[in-house]
């Protein structure tokens, strides 16, 4: 699913230290960190709409080389909440 999806202020549930991404910036691969099992991971652009959907068999590397320079935002659901994250790809 690309590109349908709108991003909405309701999904936006936390933003803490629970999800760690890193390196960020990054250039072709994320990694992520979580003490919950992740269920999904959504990537949206700067505009709000969703550019890729990862359902996750709990793979704590993402792989963002083919996304654009740019700023991100990922939102990443686990067994227990929905985290929002701000990346920048380099």
């Amino acid at each position: 699913i690309e590109g349908t999806t709108k991003l909405s202020t309701q999904d936006i549930i936390y933003d803490n230290d629970a999800i760690k991404i890193y390196p960020n910036p990054a250039k072709d691969f994320l990694y992520i960190e979580s003490k919950d099992k992740i269920k999904n991971i959504e990537i949206y652009d700067s505009t709000g709409a969703k550019i890729k959907f990862v359902i996750n068999n709990n793979n704590k590397i993402l792989n963002i080389e083919n996304l654009p320079t740019g700023a991100y935002f990922i939102k990443i659901e686990t067994d227990n909440n929905k985290y929002i994250k701000k990346l920048i790809k380099k």
